[in-house]
């Protein structure tokens, strides 16, 4: 049978977008303004608010359009992006896929379903030693939730781009 030019097209996959917090912080942690309230730590991989009342004044109202310290932490810890802070207070976070020039990762970032505190387990792989940085579960834990998990291929150091 032939087919009719006309009816063919091409199989289009579905793209899932960035979500809007988490393109504009990685957007305003690219456009390096305000460095002395926030900005990249050296490695990339995390970030740091230095100045939080700079940071609350001048970088939230603009940038995100919230205006408490409060709000901004929510939707952080809503990403699972994880904070820590340091002698001096400066408070820095980090998300394996949250990474200086490598923002097409942030499509795989999910937030947490609303009313649980945990969700499916995501995988990630560094493309060079196939191995899990981010897991402490055992292979055999690993085979039994296979089915529930994402996996996702972070780049490597030389896969990175700066």
């Amino acid at each position: 049978t032939k087919t009719e030019i006309g009816k063919w097209r091409p199989k289009v996959r579905f793209r899932r977008s960035i979500p809007s917090f988490l393109s504009t912080l990685h957007k305003e942690l690219e456009m390096n303004r305000n460095q002395e309230a926030f900005g990249w730590n050296e490695d990339g991989k995390s970030f740091y608010i230095e100045d939080r009342e700079m940071f609350t004044n001048s970088v939230l109202p603009k940038a995100f359009q919230i205006k408490s310290m409060t709000s901004f932490l929510r939707q952080v810890n809503m990403y699972g992006i994880k904070k820590s802070k340091n002698r001096k207070g400066t408070m820095h976070f980090s998300h394996p896929l949250l990474q200086r020039g490598n923002r097409e990762l942030l499509v795989f970032v999910e937030r947490k379903p609303q009313g649980s505190k945990t969700k499916a387990p995501i995988k990630y792989v560094n493309s060079e030693s196939e191995t899990n940085p981010c897991s402490s579960q055992s292979e055999s834990d690993e085979e039994n939730t296979a089915d529930s998990q994402t996996i996702v291929q972070v780049p490597g150091p030389q896969g990175m781009q700066t």
